[in-house]
């Protein structure tokens, strides 16, 4: 899955050299706020967030670290690693995103993660364009050809929602239905990749 947010390092005092290192889709603060939930056998002192950086693809970006660091996991099953702090900073440096700033205000990190129709909206504003004056240049687009750009273009994204049918409904809409056939698709508007 490719879903963007928050990959952090948590320490606690209460286990001096172990560092927890894992991902979040809300705020570094609200998976800090439930890391310390009080329950029968959580740390007797409560985390803290080492570092924090919002990224793309934040599952793959942990399970990342997680293979580089895998000598020092102290359990293949648990997420902790006995590691000193600045290794694990040296490999988050290695990552391109946003830095998490405790003093900045939590709704400036939150992660936007479009609906359905605005990733409809998004892929249609920016792919699909009324035909050239050249009408003989005009390529054909066939649904195969659409679902192949929309699938790329949401993964190149990391947008979990929206379907090729919501994109088909649309288009159909503005457009009318495909021509029927070997050759079948829409040559009234121009899919730009």
């Amino acid at each position: 899955m490719t879903e963007p947010g928050w990959v952090y390092a948590l320490s606690n005092e209460s286990m001096p050299g172990l560092i927890k290192i894992g991902f979040t889709s809300r705020s570094p603060s609200e998976r800090l706020e439930e890391a310390n939930a009080p329950n029968t056998f959580g740390p007797p002192t409560p985390y803290r967030i080492e570092f924090a950086k919002k990224v793309r693809n934040a599952n793959q970006r942990e399970k990342m670290i997680h293979r580089i660091l895998s000598r020092d996991r102290v359990n293949m099953s648990r997420e902790f690693f006995r590691v000193r702090l600045e290794v694990v900073r040296d490999v988050f440096d290695l990552m391109e995103g946003e830095e998490w700033n405790p003093e900045e205000t939590e709704t400036e990190f939150d992660v936007y993660i479009p609906t359905g129709a605005d990733t409809v909206a998004e892929f249609l504003n920016k792919h699909i364009f009324p035909p050239s004056e050249d009408t003989a240049k005009t390529e054909t687009v066939t649904l195969k050809k659409l679902t192949a750009v929309f699938a790329k273009w949401k993964a190149e994204n990391c947008y979990p929602h929206g379907s090729i049918v919501d994109v088909r409904e649309k288009i159909v809409k503005a457009y009318g239905s495909p021509k029927q056939g070997p050759t079948g698709g829409w040559t009234n508007f121009e899919l730009r990749c």
